[in-house]
């Protein structure tokens, strides 16, 4: 799968921040000292880009979850599990990772409403 060999960093104000395939984060940084601000633990790996949006980031994992998260502190705001409800959370192997049979993936757009 391509989209498992590169990083695809965000920036939102004074933050970089990424999306892990390898250890499943979202981690910002601060763009002026490169100092770490918060990171955030799924349970998959992350394999799109995430996106930002005023105060939050929403990342997709492939635990098969949406993520929305604090911009400024990384706190969990909330997650939505993507699957049908009557469908029972089971996990596969996917490129050496444990992810669900309803992965997320969510990539920001270049778009602009």
């Amino acid at each position: 799968m391509n989209f498992d060999m590169s990083y695809e960093p965000v920036v939102s104000g004074k933050m970089m921040i990424l999306g892990s395939q390898n250890d499943g984060t979202v981690t910002a940084y601060d763009i002026g000292t490169g100092e770490q601000k918060w990171k955030f633990f799924t349970e998959g790996p992350i394999r799109c880009a995430p996106a930002c949006y005023k105060d939050k980031v929403l990342a997709g994992s492939d635990d098969g979850y949406l993520y929305c998260l604090d911009a400024q502190t990384g706190k969990l705001l909330w997650k939505f599990r993507g699957a049908p409800e009557d469908r029972p959370d089971r996990r596969q192997l996917g490129n050496g990772h444990l992810v669900s049979l309803w992965p997320v993936r969510a990539a920001r757009s270049s778009r602009t409403a």
